[in-house]
Parts: C-alpha cells; sequence; structure tokens
C-alpha cells in the first residue's frame, strides 16, 4: 500500500527539502512515498491514497480539510512521537516552553492534542509548558532552558519562537524535522509494517 505523506506548505521557501530526507530513509526501508504539500493534496483528494500522513501537530482546520477532500482520517505526528524527538535534544529536568498557534477550527481536539504532547514530555521528565503564539510575548516573569516551536519547518512560527527564546534568556530549537526527521520516517515505517 502506497503512503502519502502530507506537510503545510513552509513559510520559508525551499525549506521543504528537508523533507527529502524522510522520503530517502522510507525508500531505503523498502517503503514507497510520495511527498505532497497540503493544497496540493487537497485539491487532488489525496489521489485516492488509503495511508495519508499529515505532518502536524494537532487536528485542526487542516486536518479537517484534509479529511473531508480525501474521505479519510490522516494520521497526525503522535504526541509520544513528538515528546520524544523533543526529549532527544533537551536536558532532562529542563524547562521546556512550547509554541503553538491556536487552531480556528476543531480547536477543542486540536487543543487535546497539544495538551498530550505536554503531558508526554512531562512525562519523560521535562517541564513542560504550551503557549499559544499570540499571547507568548505577555509571558510575564518566567524562565526557560528551551522554547520549542510546534512547527515541522522554518517559518514566521519558528521566528517567533526565536524571539521568545530570546526573551525568556532560553536556548531556541530549531523546526521539528530538523531534529526529528529520523523519529517521523521510524513511526512511518512502523505503522506500514503492522498493515
Amino acid at each position: 500500500m502506497k503512503t502519502l505523506v502530507v506537510y503545510h506548505e513552509p513559510g520559508v521557501r525551499g525549506s521543504e527539502r528537508i523533507l527529502e530526507k524522510l522520503l530517502a530513509l522510507l525508500d531505503s526501508l523498502g517503503l514507497k512515498a510520495r511527498l505532497s504539500p497540503l493544497k496540493e493534496s487537497i485539491v487532488n483528494r489525496c489521489w485516492n491514497f488509503e495511508r495519508i500522513y499529515l505532518l502536524m501537530f494537532g487536528r485542526g482546520g487542516h486536518w479537517l480539510e484534509l479529511r473531508d477532500a480525501c474521505n479519510t482520517e490522516p494520521r497526525i505526528l503522535p504526541p509520544l512521537l513528538v515528546a520524544e524527538g523533543v526529549a532527544s535534544v533537551t536536558r532532562p529536568g529542563s524547562s521546556i516552553v512550547l509554541v503553538y498557534r491556536r487552531a480556528r477550527r476543531n480547536n477543542v481536539m486540536y487543543t487535546r492534542d497539544i495538551m498530550n504532547i505536554v503531558n508526554a514530555l512531562r512525562a519523560l521528565g521535562r517541564r513542560a509548558l504550551p503557549l499559544e503564539a499570540s499571547r507568548a510575548l505577555r509571558l510575564g516573569p518566567y524562565r526557560a532552558d528551551y522554547v520549542v516551536p510546534l512547527a515541522l519547518l522554518p517559518g514566521s512560527l519558528a521566528e517567533h519562537a526565536a524571539r521568545i527564546a530570546r526573551v525568556l534568556n532560553a536556548e531556541p530549537l530549531p523546526p521539528f524535522a530538523v531534529y526529528a526527521i529520523e523519529h517521523i520516517a521510524a513511526w512511518i515505517a512502523s505503522e506500514a509494517i503492522q498493515s
């Protein structure tokens, strides 16, 4: 069964090339996958793929659009996968601010997904605080070791998170795909084996 991997168009043109490594890793495992931006996938109704992975952190409005266009529920990045990726580049016991954008649609489910990431990080020994991007600079007195954008690729959210990191005197982490592409490949490959 062929796999469709969908990503939100990046804010920095050309940064989707980071995802080419994902395709190469999957190919080395014998898994054929097609990589497609979100809008293209919606317009083409996912080309009738049955296995669809949406490389996003929550089931917000984009997830709904893809689900409705393709008539199937796309899988999103699992909270434990995200937490393990973040934990792999942060110190145990460290405090982490997770910067995310609020979903305009399906916000209850989306917020639940974000909180599942927070709880998974806490279970992995990190002190995690979720922070909606528009409220981030009104944080008040807070100390953090890391600021993590819940963004797959470079763009405005990652830039905003870097500004917050400067205010908090914290280390900014890059977008998730920069340091966790192997985690994403392992997840997709393990699901393909189970199917």
